[in-house]
């Protein structure tokens, strides 16, 4: 079941959100207008599960292009809800929207419970019955910002809406996502396409796409069933250089967006085709690896590039993975989110990446797989063959135990190794692409740590 917040900018609504779902979710700020698109999350209480919408605020001024798609995500909600909570502010007393708001929802026929917020006064609660004049029945008097009244208001909420008539039962999906769910984050500078490759993986206008920078402001989870997995898709503000953040509303949805890469699976760099790696990319490559989470690099707007340039794709392969060499082992996809081209692929690679990255390794495989290495390369050699060497010689080569796989999600592996002097970079890079290739780690990290014989 769906309950949808609505109400004129400014009133509190997602202060609500916030208190009834018990989570510092949407950002709060007196800037009329931070919420711009669908906020959903789950929302508990007494045993009872139901889902809340946070949206924009209703208005009916002049709207530029921005404003008006808030108006429509709102509308979407509406018309997706079960039970509407339009919220009024005491403060400021009932005003002529207000009045249209409830005209509007009294002809919808949705059932909607009306909350008067900011009550937190006596001589304030003296101030609601006007509100009556509303004819959408006896208010809820509460204060999102304390918390008062909002224990009334879930017990009318949970009333209502399991007394409604159920149109489409979510036992199914209820049951899928009791499955592993696998979290993919959408990552990337300012308008590289992030909400627009969203809003394609979901089919719908979920988020609000425009050329103008930072029209995503909050960080956005969505839950959709793909090949009967169930994932969640995390679409992410643009993240700029520090210094460039000049607004309260920015600097938090940024925050937001760095603490998701904790919590994600396998993040998607979105980069555009056609366009030079900024040293900006590379920044939010450098975070990325330190989370040693799964990776897909995706190239959108490919559209954009010439047929003969589309002829080269090897050659910007070959760019690409030079720019981001730290990230060489990530799949790179070439989408096109306007033309929905490829872009199915990314949820396709995702849930390859999710199975790669809790594999386990037979230490028989492994074994093997050091043998090869021993007689591939000449760096290593065994510890019976050191022996057979002048010792001139033998200062060259590393003396190799045993190589084991000691952990998962990171994969995280051990090389036991004599050395008097370090194993150069070069040659652990070479083993982990060898191991890459061995054992399928494509889009997944992989950790080697050295540990001497006892």
């Amino acid at each position: 079941m769906k309950v949808c917040i609505i109400g004129r900018t400014n009133v509190g609504k997602s202060t609500l959100f916030n208190r009834l779902i018990d989570q510092q979710k949407a950002i709060i700020s007196k800037i009329a207008g931070t919420t711009r698109d669908r906020n959903y999350m789950k929302c508990f209480w007494r045993g009872k599960t139901f889902e809340l919408i946070d949206t924009g605020g209703l208005q009916k001024t002049e709207m530029d292009e921005i404003e008006k798609k808030v108006q429509l995500q709102t509308q979407i909600a509406i018309k997706e809800a079960d039970l509407i909570l339009f919220v009024v502010d005491v403060r400021e007393g009932m005003l002529f929207e207000d009045k249209e708001i409830a005209k509007n929802l009294r002809k919808s026929k949705k059932a909607v419970i009306l909350i008067v917020n900011k009550v937190d006064s006596n001589n304030l609660r003296k101030l609601t019955s006007d509100f009556f004049k509303l004819g959408l029945g006896e208010p809820i008097l509460v204060s999102a910002v304390t918390g008062i009244g909002t224990g009334d208001l879930l017990d009318e909420i949970v009333k209502k809406i399991f007394v409604l008539p159920t149109v489409q039962s979510d036992e199914n999906n209820e049951s899928l996502t009791k499955k592993s769910v696998t979290k993919i984050i959408l990552v990337g500078r300012p308008n590289v396409g992030k909400s627009s490759i969203l809003n394609v993986l979901l089919g719908e206008e979920r988020v609000i796409v425009s050329e103008q920078p930072h029209t995503t402001r909050e960080v956005l989870d969505t839950l959709i069933i793909y090949k009967n997995q169930p994932i969640v898709i995390i679409d992410t503000v643009g993240l700029r250089k520090k210094n460039k953040i000049d607004s309260y509303i920015e600097k938090t949805g940024t925050l937001q967006s760095l603490q998701m890469f904790k919590k994600a699976d396998i993040i998607c760099l979105v980069v555009e085709a056609g366009k030079i790696i900024s040293s900006q990319d590379k920044r939010i490559a450098d975070y990325i690896k330190e989370t040693k989470k799964g990776v897909i690099l995706v190239i959108n707007k490919w559209d954009l590039m010439s047929t003969k340039e589309r002829k080269k794709i090897n050659e910007y392969m070959q760019y690409f993975k030079w720019q981001f060499s730290h990230l060489s082992w990530a799949p790179i996809l070439f989408v096109s989110a306007k033309e929905n081209f490829e872009i199915k692929k990314i949820l396709n690679i995702a849930l390859q990446i999710k199975q790669r990255l809790n594999k386990l390794i037979n230490q028989k495989d492994l074994d093997e797989f050091l043998k090869e290495m021993i007689k591939k390369y000449s760096f290593f050699i065994h510890p019976s063959e050191r022996n057979l060497y002048p010792k001139t010689v033998k200062q060259k080569f590393f003396s190799v135990f045993k190589f084991s796989q000691i952990g998962a999600n990171p994969f995280r592996f051990v090389l036991v190794i004599q050395q008097k002097t370090p194993l150069p970079q070069a040659c652990l890079n070479i083993l982990e692409k060898e191991l890459r290739e061995k054992f399928n780690f494509k889009g997944v990290p992989i950790i080697i740590e050295l540990e001497k014989p006892n």
